[in-house]
Formats: C-alpha cells, structure tokens, sequence
C-alpha cells in the first residue's frame, strides 16, 4: 500500500494532467420543465402517421409552389435581360448609321472644299499675272513711281494673304 501511495503522490502532477482512465463528461442537463407528450396537443407535434404525411404533402406543395415562382422570376430576369441586349443593340446601330450617314456627307463636303480651294488657287495665280503683267506695261510707259509701288502693294498684300491662308488650312 505504501508503494502505491508514494508513486500517486510522485505522480500527483501526472494523475490531474493525464487520468489513468478517462472519465466521459457529465451528461447535459435535463430541461427545466419536463414535457408529457400525452399532455401536448396533436397540433403541435403530430405522432400519428396520418398527421406526418399532410404536413409532408404541404411542405411539398410549398417547395413545388417557390420553385415554379423561382423559374417564373428567372424567366422574367431572362427576358428583360435580352430586351435590354436588344435595345442596346438597337442604339448601336441607330448611332452606327448616323455616323456612316455623317461621314458620307463629310467626304462629299471636303471634296467640294478642295474644288473650291482649287478655284481659289487659280484665281489668285491668274490675279498675280494680271497684276505683274500691268508692272510690266507701267514700265513701259515710264509711269510715275507713285503707281509703281501701289501695285507692289497689292502684289504684297495679295501674296501674303494667299501665304495665310496656306498656313490656316495647315492648322485645321
């Protein structure tokens, strides 16, 4: 006995870390208010057979009803979801048109802007030779200087003028 003592009292640290045998827990304790089925009404939890299956055939009828209602709102989200693919399809090419109906109209719009920069070209040259042709007969006839330099004025004037424009088309 004195044997067994000294080895618990050695191995007291050991005994409360590690139980030689393990011991299951308590067992959870009982409601505070113990329940007599035959006391509770049939309502509440049907025993009978009878009872189980109604409330199995509504539940059914339940989850048949939610999941048609499921379908019906995916089938409605389906639908919306393609009348507005349709619609944005439809504002695409709605814009798609008006800007080939656009660009149309732009080529035939530029076209006749190089015809008319064309014709102010040819203006301009001939309205240079017009004007230097009359320096040349002015100096024929030995007018005064006065005239001379107003038509190189002009000559001036009109060159600079085309340069500008030049420039301005360049930038635009």
């Amino acid at each position: 006995g004195n044997v067994q003592n000294n080895q618990a009292d050695g191995n007291n640290l050991n005994d409360s870390a590690y139980p030689s045998h393990y011991l299951s827990p308590p067992t959870p304790p009982l409601l505070a208010v113990s329940v007599n089925r035959a006391q509770l009404p049939h309502k509440d939890f049907p025993t009978e057979g009878n009872q189980l299956h109604k409330q199995l055939q509504h539940i059914k009828t339940e989850r048949r009803h939610l999941e048609n209602t499921r379908e019906e709102l995916i089938k409605k989200v389906k639908n919306l979801i393609e009348r507005y693919k349709l619609r944005r399809c439809h504002v695409r090419d709605s814009w798609k048109k008006k800007y080939f109906e656009m660009k149309k109209a732009t080529v035939f719009s530029e076209e006749a802007l190089n015809k008319l920069r064309e014709n102010l070209e040819l203006h301009h040259q001939k309205l240079m030779r017009q004007l230097e042709a009359r320096d040349i007969n002015k100096k024929r006839n030995n007018l005064t200087q006065t005239t001379n330099s107003k038509n190189n004025v002009i000559i001036q004037i009109t060159t600079l003028e085309r340069e500008i424009d030049q420039l301005k088309r360049k930038l635009d």
